[in-house]
């Protein structure tokens, strides 16, 4: 049922505008969100602050996507995103969406957490 709906989801986005690499992925908020809010700037063609979110995946096992997915929440959260000069999103657009990210975010952090524990690596000495 899940699979039905995010592909749904994707073809719906895929059809209109420029449609997010990742659409199939994202939590259906977020795969509404993002192409309508963000792609925008956030393009490959754009590619403002060196962010391109059509080419960046939702693979959160990855810890460099998960990074740089928790600095897009993170920028969003503090309400720097979208930026004061474009149309902000309705209050229910972007609860649901930091509500969908932070979920999908904290499940593979606990899962990375599960497999690999908190702490990667020791110091050995004091110094």
């Amino acid at each position: 049922m899940k699979f039905a709906r995010y592909f749904f989801i994707f073809v719906l986005l895929t059809g209109g505008r420029a449609s997010v690499a990742t659409s199939a992925t994202l939590p259906p908020a977020a795969a509404d969100f993002v192409p309508h809010r963000c792609v925008d700037c956030h393009d490959a063609d754009a590619k403002k602050g060196g962010l391109d979110l059509t080419a960046l995946s939702f693979e959160l096992k990855n810890p460099d996507v998960s990074d740089r997915w928790v600095q897009v929440f993170d920028r969003v959260a503090a309400g720097e995103m979208p930026p004061k000069t474009e149309e902000r999103p309705d209050a229910t657009a972007l609860r649901s969406f930091l509500g969908e990210l932070r979920g999908a975010l904290h499940t593979a952090d606990a899962a990375r957490i599960a497999s690999d524990g908190r702490v990667r690596a020791r110091r050995l000495i004091r110094a």
